[in-house]
């Protein structure tokens, strides 16, 4: 061999040798600092949340679970099961609107959806609103959840199925103001937000928008039954708004980043101990192709990098969950402050993080619309109930006595009042006044007669001659009268 080639071979082992021993020594060097890293992270939360795990999180979920007859979430699903196949189709036709409530009566082609809807509805309809009128439901729904090895793979087929009863509700409701029943209309509203509860405390952020959808379809049928007609039952409005009330206080997105976060720590874990496979990891969450032949030596040099991502997600969550703590007029300044660390290298060094860390600003956004479209909501109904008693709008939110309408949290978005105006037609406005930086005020709205367009996040009352009547009201020759089985005649 000549010399020259021993040389050469020589030098380029030993190269190679020291190149190992480099990353050998700076994977061992990198891991006791991401291990010492995460110890400091996980006894911080471990202090501040005992029970922050997934198991901890699951067990204790189970441990408040109502019994099955008082249980939302057996309701939703047996009323779920009463849907014929027809409601597949009907249901594709519901959006009817233009998105915001109006007093106009729908036009040719509602008309004749609410037609086409009517009978084929009618039996889940009338189950939906008695399931969910039940003065025993529990305050929360359960659902036991096989959540696998890979806790992001759990199914949760459930989530769309409730959805689903919110959308009947929904109808029922409108129909129930079409028909001029507005009495009956604001009980299947308020069966809505019952429904609700079935989603209750869900770990899941997926789960949690779910419950926000339809928390803001029942609160927007409600407000449309009285933009058509004129409720009177005091009784059933005070129900109504105290139900809007108690939903707007229900913590969407500390509920969902609690359990994000176990989630994510438990992935990390199964990525460690190899009860989740690389490949399964990257192709679940789109990276690349989870069966490319370089994903399992890439995560072997990787591995040692997992106790600092690790710790450097669990940071990120604790971080949001402390500003999902904070008032909701704060929340979006403090979640915008939580950033992950960009640019080389730390694109590898938190690839896991970088890889599953969700949108949750928007998620915190739509948990403050929610927030601000039930509290006016529930405001308005005041209101409502304020005219009825004295024949009159109040002069002020600050008139109506504080049994009909308790003092109001702050404005969501501004930390101020939540604003009350009269408007020119006899009418009022009641409503969160947001701005366009944070996606409070319908800019773009999709029609130049939304009342709220380019006002704020809420709702107008208008006066009892103005609603339903700017189009006549079609006669409907139908009997919404149950029969004496418990059904409905259509």
């Amino acid at each position: 061999m000549p010399r020259w080639l021993k040389k050469t071979l020589v030098g380029g082992a030993v190269t190679v040798v020291v190149l190992v021993l480099v990353v050998v020594i700076a994977r061992a060097s990198l891991r006791r600092m991401g291990t010492r890293e995460l110890e400091r992270v996980t006894a911080r939360i471990d202090a501040d949340d005992a029970g922050w795990r997934l198991d901890a999180i699951l067990a204790a979920r189970a441990r408040a679970a109502p019994p099955p007859k008082r249980n939302p979430a057996e309701a939703a699903r047996r009323v779920r099961e009463g849907f014929t196949p027809e409601w597949q189709h009907v249901r594709t036709l519901r959006d009817f609107g233009g998105g915001y409530v109006t007093n106009e009566w729908p036009g040719l082609w509602a008309t004749a959806w609410f037609l086409q809807a009517r009978p084929v509805t009618a039996e889940a309809r009338t189950a939906a609103r008695a399931a969910f009128l039940r003065p025993d439901l529990a305050d929360h729904g359960y659902v036991a959840l096989t959540v696998p090895d890979n806790p992001y793979m759990t199914l949760l087929p459930h989530a769309q199925n409730t959805r689903e009863v919110f959308e009947i509700l929904e109808v029922d409701a409108k129909l129930a103001a079409f028909e001029g029943k507005p009495d009956r209309g604001v009980g299947s509203a308020r069966a809505g937000l019952v429904a609700c509860r079935a989603l209750g405390d869900e770990p899941f952020l997926i789960s949690q928008l779910v419950r926000i959808a339809g928390a803001s379809i029942a609160a927007t049928a409600g407000m449309q039954v009285l933009a058509w007609g004129e409720p009177r039952d005091d009784k059933e409005l005070a129900a109504f708004q105290a139900a809007l009330r108690a939903e707007a206080d229900v913590p969407y997105l500390l509920n969902g980043l609690r359990g994000e976060r176990a989630t994510l720590d438990r992935v990390f874990e199964g990525l460690e101990n190899g009860t989740i496979a690389p490949g399964d990891f990257v192709g679940m969450a789109g990276g690349s192709d989870g069966k490319n032949p370089l994903v399992a030596p890439g995560f072997a040099l990787y591995k040692g990098l997992l106790p600092g991502d690790r710790a450097m997600a669990l940071k990120l969550y604790t971080e949001m969950i402390d500003a999902a703590k904070k008032p909701p007029h704060e929340q979006r300044k403090a979640l915008a402050a939580v950033k992950l660390p960009d640019g080389d290298p730390y694109r590898i060094q938190y690839v896991v993080t970088k890889l599953t860390l969700p949108a949750v600003s928007k998620v915190g956004d739509a948990s403050i619309r929610a927030r601000a479209t039930l509290l006016t909501a529930s405001a308005a109904v005041a209101c409502e109930r304020f005219r009825l008693s004295r024949g009159r709008w109040p002069e002020s939110l600050a008139e109506i006595p504080a049994d009909v309408l308790p003092p109001l949290p702050p404005d969501p978005y501004t930390g101020g009042a939540i604003q009350y105006q009269k408007t020119d037609d006899g009418g009022v406005l009641v409503y969160a006044a947001a701005d366009d930086q944070n996606q409070g005020i319908r800019v773009n709205g999709p029609a130049d007669d939304d009342p709220l367009r380019g006002v704020g996040r809420g709702w107008k009352l208008w006066p009892p001659a103005a609603r339903g009547a700017t189009r006549p009201a079609p006669e409907l020759p139908f009997d919404d009268t149950p029969d004496a089985s418990g059904g409905v005649d259509p």
